[in-house]
C-alpha cells in the first residue's frame, strides 16, 4: 500500500493533482482513465530503467508461477525461469538445432537447463526432466486498485517504486499540457486577434517548462541511487 504521510494524499489522483495541478478534461482533455493509464505505464518504465541498472532491485518487480503454462495475458516479460533450483538459460529458438549437440555452447543438460520460446509457448530442456520442478519468473500485467480513493494499491508492484509512478504520471500531464498550450499559443499568434492571451499563454507555458524539468529530475534521481 502506499502511504503519503496525510489521509487525504494517500491514493494517486490526489497526489498527482498535488503536483500537477488540475487536469479538467474541458480544459485540457485529460480524464482520470488517461492518468490511471500513465500511471501503468510509470509502471512498466520504472521497471525497464531498474533493469538498465543492473540492480537487485529488478527481482522486486516480478511474480512468479509453478507451470510451464506462458499466459500472454498475465505475463508481460519472462525475466528467468528454474527447473529444479537451477536458473534456465534463456536461448533463441534459432538455435534449436545445437540443443541437443553436446559440442556446443547451446547445448542444454541436467546441471545447465534452457527454456526458449517456440510457437508462443515455453519450453523447457531437457525434456527427460518434464516432470521436475519448474518455475517462470516473469513481469506480470499490473493493476491498480483505488487510484482515486482511499489508499492506492498496485498489485504486485513495488511499493518502493510508488513515488517512481506518480512522477511519471505527472510527467505525461504536464506534457500534455503544454502541447495544448503551444497549439492555443500558436493560433492566437497566427490569428493576430488577441495578442495579449497569446503571451499569457506563453507566461503559463514557461511555467510548465520549468515545471516539467523539476518532475523529469526527480524521476531520474530515483533511479541514479541504485
Amino acid at each position: 500500500m502506499a502511504v503519503w504521510g496525510s489521509n487525504k494524499h494517500k491514493n494517486f489522483k490526489a497526489r498527482i493533482k498535488l503536483y500537477a495541478g488540475d487536469y479538467e478534461a474541458t480544459i485540457w482533455g485529460i480524464v482520470d482513465d488517461d492518468v490511471e493509464q500513465f500511471c501503468l505505464d510509470g509502471c512498466y518504465d520504472a521497471w525497464g530503467r531498474v533493469k538498465a541498472t543492473g540492480s537487485n532491485d529488478i527481482n522486486l518487480f516480478t511474480d512468479s508461477t509453478e507451470s510451464t503454462n506462458w499466459d500472454h495475458d498475465a505475463f508481460r516479460e519472462l525475466v528467468y525461469a528454474e527447473q529444479d533450483g537451477k536458473i534456465c538459460r534463456i536461448e533463441d529458438v534459432m538455435n534449436k538445432q545445437y540443443f541437443e549437440d553436446t559440442n556446443s555452447m547451446h547445448y542444454a543438460s541436467i546441471n545447465d537447463p534452457i527454456v526458449y520460446f517456440e510457437d508462443k509457448t515455453l519450453k523447457f530442456l531437457p525434456t527427460a526432466l518434464d516432470a521436475t520442478t519448474k518455475k517462470i519468473h516473469h513481469i506480470p500485467e499490473y493493476s491498480i486498485d483505488s487510484f482515486d480513493t482511499d489508499t492506492t494499491s498496485i498489485d504486485k508492484f513495488p511499493g518502493k517504486y510508488y513515488d517512481a509512478v506518480v512522477w511519471y504520471a505527472c510527467i505525461e500531464i504536464i506534457t500534455k499540457k503544454m502541447q495544448i498550450l503551444t497549439d492555443d499559443m500558436n493560433n492566437l499568434v497566427d490569428s493576430e486577434e488577441d495578442p495579449e492571451m497569446a503571451q499569457a499563454k506563453g507566461l503559463e507555458l514557461q511555467s510548465m517548462q520549468g515545471q516539467l524539468a523539476i518532475f523529469t529530475q526527480r524521476y531520474e534521481n530515483l533511479f541514479k541511487k541504485l
